[in-house]
């Protein structure tokens, strides 16, 4: 069996344990739950298959591992999840001490179903109380004007990572405040424009050996330059 198959099958394992055991936690707690969109590997002509690629929804241990290369307080932060579905990773979001989160869907049904998930989920699991359903189809997507952690779905088109992403760097020039962006899948924010006012920043060690070890999406953080080294957690 070659390398890639081995690969294959070990990110597969790793998708079915979070799916199946970390993530049952939060999706008991969903009235609707999140669809399984699995991974991708398909079978080519002769027989091999493509790379194995995660497909959502981003776990929550991944997550979890993502946002330990935020600040330590969060309570001055917006967060924004540019293709919010069921809500799970929002509501992951409101488990920390954000000062409000946005979701972002684009037709009735996912708006209602999220709305659905955001009043019936328990508050005691909530620090940031103020969680909001906004449609994205029936005008335009903002950028919180404050401190912000901008989470960017794999489900995302390449069209629409770009004009988000291009929406994010006209906002900090208007009024430049801390602002990270977080990636689900990462790679293919490499190369874009906007990406030239972010650098990349690296997770605190142990976690960042687990998100390469156990995870099987990669997750990728970026910071402005307003983003200070003060504002980071020390490396662990």
């Amino acid at each position: 069996m070659r390398p890639r198959d081995w690969q294959r099958r070990y990110l597969t394992f790793l998708s079915h344990l979070h799916r199946h055991a970390f993530d049952r936690s939060i999706e008991r707690l969903l009235f609707y739950k999140t669809p399984r969109l699995g991974e991708h590997s398909a079978r080519l002509e002769d027989g091999s298959r493509t790379p194995f690629r995660y497909q959502g929804p981003v776990p929550r241990k991944a997550l979890e591992w993502a946002f330990s290369a935020l600040p330590a307080s969060l309570k001055r932060y917006a967060f924004v999840d540019f293709g919010a579905g069921h809500g799970r990773t929002l509501l992951l979001a409101a488990q920390c001490d954000f000062e409000h989160a946005i979701g972002y869907v684009y037709d009735t049904e996912s708006c209602e179903r999220l709305e659905m998930n955001l009043a019936q989920y328990s508050r005691s699991y909530m620090h940031c109380r103020d969680v909001r359903a906004l449609r994205g189809d029936r005008g335009d997507v903002a950028i919180p004007e404050q401190p912000a952690v901008l989470f960017f779905p794999d489900c995302l088109t390449a069209s629409q990572l770009g004009v988000l992403l291009g929406k994010a760097t006209a906002s900090q020039r208007e009024a430049t405040r801390p602002m990270y962006l977080i990636f689900e899948n990462a790679g293919r924010e490499r190369g874009l424009e906007p990406m030239q006012n972010f650098e990349r920043v690296p997770l605190p060690a142990t976690n960042s050996l687990k998100a390469w070890l156990f995870s099987p999406a990669r997750v990728a953080v970026y910071r402005s330059a307003e983003a200070s080294a003060e504002d980071c957690p020390p490396p662990y």
